[in-house]
């Protein structure tokens, strides 16, 4: 695997904000148990952080080797 940054462009933050709203969904349709409702909080706090982010800044993106 490589890890390489990409600047944060409204594309990559939508694209970043979308993959979190599926995975908040997909957890939605589980039991609501302590586990499954820290998960969704967790994801809340990561979408605040990318909609806080500047345009331009750096992100680590892994990249899986292709041999």
């Amino acid at each position: 695997m490589a890890t390489i940054y990409k600047p944060l462009t409204p594309r990559l933050r939508d694209e970043i904000q979308t993959s979190i709203n599926d995975a908040i969904c997909e957890l939605q349709t589980c039991n609501i148990t302590p586990w499954v409702t820290m998960q969704i909080n967790s994801y809340n706090a990561l979408q605040y952080l990318f909609d806080c982010l500047p345009d331009g800044f750096l992100v680590p993106i892994t990249q899986e080797d292709r041999s």
